[in-house]
Order: C-alpha cells, then sequence, then structure tokens
C-alpha cells in the first residue's frame, strides 16, 4: 500500500508511513475499484464467491486491521476455492 501510494503522490516515505489507515485508503481509493484491477486478479477475487457489497473504509477502526491475521484468513479461503 505504501508503494502505491508513493507512486501515485510521490510523497516521503516517512509522510507515508505517518498515514492513518482510513487516510492512506482515501489517498488510492480509486485504484481499490474492481474495473481498475487486472483481469487474473479480477478472476482470483471471483473465486472467493464474495458479496456485492461495498464497505465504507471508515467503518473498519484502526485496531482491526491486521494484515498478517487477513493473510491468513484469506489463505484458507484460496485453499477452499482450489478443492
Amino acid at each position: 500500500m505504501h508503494h502505491l501510494i508513493f507512486m501515485k503522490t510521490k510523497w516521503l516515505p516517512s509522510e507515508i508511513r505517518d498515514l492513518k489507515l482510513e487516510d492512506a485508503l482515501f489517498v488510492i481509493q480509486d485504484e481499490l475499484r474492481v474495473e481498475n484491477i487486472s483481469d487474473e486478479a479480477r478472476d482470483a477475487l471471483s473465486t472467493f464467491n464474495l458479496p456485492s457489497v461495498a464497505f465504507l473504509f471508515e467503518d473498519f477502526p484502526e485496531e482491526d486491521w491486521n494484515y498478517r491475521e487477513n493473510s491468513t484468513f484469506l489463505r484458507s479461503l484460496a485453499l477452499k476455492a482450489t478443492q
């Protein structure tokens, strides 16, 4: 995410690291649209049978964002999709 923000804004890495999660997501929200991802990524997402519900990023408190926990959850979904 930091790299994406840097490529979009050319801000200093220290400025990017100081962003709160919701501010960082606000900066890259245009890139987080399904129509902006590759066909391969779109196909991968479709295998998860996700609901077509949009969540506002402000609804997710900073303390709930733990990418290590999320990676475990996403890995389990990927394993189910391949079975």
